[in-house]
Formats: C-alpha cells, sequence, structure tokens
C-alpha cells in the first residue's frame, strides 16, 4: 500500500483515535523523532505555472503544515505518556530577552540539560512555547519522573483546589506547577498553545520540546476499506466516540476533509 486514507493511532491499552481523510496520503518512509515514527506527507504533486499568488499560498500552506505537524506531535506525545505535573516558565527580563525567541529557547534547553544532569536523570518532558500579546515569549510543559526537584507550595490553589506550586531550582523568572488530573484535557490544551501568528515567527524553528525518553503511539495507516473490514463505520465512529472533530480547508481548489475521533475503552 502506497497510500492510506484513514488512520488508527494506539495511545495506550485504554485510548485509540481514528482519523479519516477524504483523499489519498502518500506514505513517506523517511522517519522523524529518532525513528519512532513515520513522517507523514499529504501533499499531492501539483503542476502549475507559479505566479506571485502561487508563491505567497505555498509558503502559507508550509506554515500551515509545519503547524499542523508540530501540534499533532505534541498531541501525541502528551496523550501517549504518563505526565505528572503542568507548568509555566516566565523569563525575567533583566536576565533573558523575553522578546528573543532564540534567547529564550536557549536558556530554557540549558536549564533542562542541567536539572537532567543534577537532579532529575530519567524526568520526562515536554515543553511548547507561548507568544505572549505583548510580544514576549514564555513556555509550558508538562514533566514526570521528577526526581529530586524541589517543588515548593506557592500557598495558592487552583479552582478546583489543587496546589500550586514554585519550581525552587529555577531562577530566570516565574513558575507554576501543578498536579495533572485530566490527560485529555492537558493533551487537547498544550498544544493550543501552537498558533498561527506564533508558526509565523518560528519558521525554520522548533515548536517543541521533547525529551529522548518519551513514547509515541503505535500508528496504523490504511485504507478507508480495511477501516470498515475492522468494524469500524461512520456510525460506530461517530456515536461511539468521546471526542470528535471535523476539519474542512481548500488545496488549490480541492476541497480537503480531516474527521478525527478518539476512543476510551468501557470499565
Amino acid at each position: 500500500m502506497d497510500y492510506f486514507n484513514a488512520k488508527i493511532k494506539i495511545f495506550d491499552s485504554t485510548h485509540f483515535s481514528v482519523t479519516t481523510y477524504n483523499y489519498r496520503n502518500k506514505i513517506d518512509y523517511t522517519n522523524e523523532n529518532d525513528k519512532k515514527q513515520l513522517k507523514l506527507s499529504d501533499l499531492d504533486d501539483w503542476e502549475y505555472t507559479p505566479s506571485l499568488y502561487d508563491k505567497i499560498s505555498d509558503i502559507k500552506r508550509s506554515i500551515e503544515v509545519s503547524r499542523n505537524r508540530a501540534k499533532n506531535m505534541i498531541y501525541d506525545y502528551a496523550r501517549t505518556n504518563d505526565f505528572e505535573y503542568f507548568v509555566t516558565m516566565t523569563f525575567n527580563p533583566d536576565k533573558v530577552d523575553s522578546f528573543n525567541y532564540v534567547a529564550c529557547s536557549q536558556k530554557l534547553s540549558d536549564w533542562l540539560k542541567n536539572l537532567r544532569r543534577r537532579v532529575a536523570p530519567d524526568i520526562r518532558y515536554l515543553f511548547v512555547p507561548e507568544l505572549h500579546k505583548s510580544g514576549r515569549y514564555h513556555f509550558h510543559g508538562l514533566i514526570a519522573n521528577i526526581g529530586n526537584l524541589q517543588l515548593v507550595d506557592s500557598g495558592k490553589r487552583t479552582s478546583s483546589g489543587n496546589t500550586i506550586f514554585n519550581i525552587g531550582s529555577y531562577n530566570l523568572g516565574f513558575t507554576t506547577a501543578t498536579r495533572i488530573t485530566d490527560k485529555h484535557r492537558t493533551a487537547t490544551y498544550i498544544g493550543k498553545y501552537i498558533t498561527k501568528e506564533l508558526s509565523g515567527h518560528l519558521k525554520n524553528k522548533k515548536h517543541y520540546w521533547a525529551s529522548r525518553n518519551l513514547d509515541l503511539p503505535e500508528v496504523k495507516n490504511l485504507t478507508v476499506e480495511q477501516l470498515l473490514e475492522m468494524g469500524l463505520d461512520k456510525e460506530f465512529l461517530e456515536n461511539n466516540s468521546i471526542y470528535s472533530k471535523t476539519v474542512e480547508y481548500d488545496v488549490n481548489g480541492q476541497n480537503r476533509k480531516v474527521s478525527f475521533y478518539e476512543f476510551e475503552k468501557n470499565e
């Protein structure tokens, strides 16, 4: 099979998702992220005479494809791994130029390396940037296996009564850390920071940081016919999913439709 128009992802023993497409996706056998998951491409071979309009459209689409790919990877990592805390890290402008993404990301990278070397050798993490309305950058992340990382009770609580901690060893700005209580909601939430505006600023730059010890879901690329053979018809998908979403967009006059369904094993 050199194409697919359906995909199954097995996140863990109790959760899986199904994605269907109204078009054929080519399979690109180039691996990414240390060959943990196939890099998938849904681009067709279009033949047209380049024009200014086409060039602008290509750039816009390139940014959109990059953003969607990053969001999908972030969701997969967040959904598959058992993270313990949701953290936010800001930068003190007296210590870090928080308007400079390269400077901020380098400080984050250095802090994570130092953390792993000194107090949490087995730490698992996933961090994404957020571009504030002011133009400053800060980061949100998911962490687990924190070892001897010091979490200090801030004395504050979330609206649901959970303790808000500060990270004791972080001296570059302000931090918060709260224990994760809803894995699905957290996975959906953290990807929302990868906005169109942010992707426009991050051309050819990293959209997320993921530790090498993270797991990715098992991915099966199928045809719709194979999906039907498994009993996963449209009626089942629509009536039994715990979450569903359909997105439609246009590519060079061709309508594209992608439907996503997520399922949870009944107890």
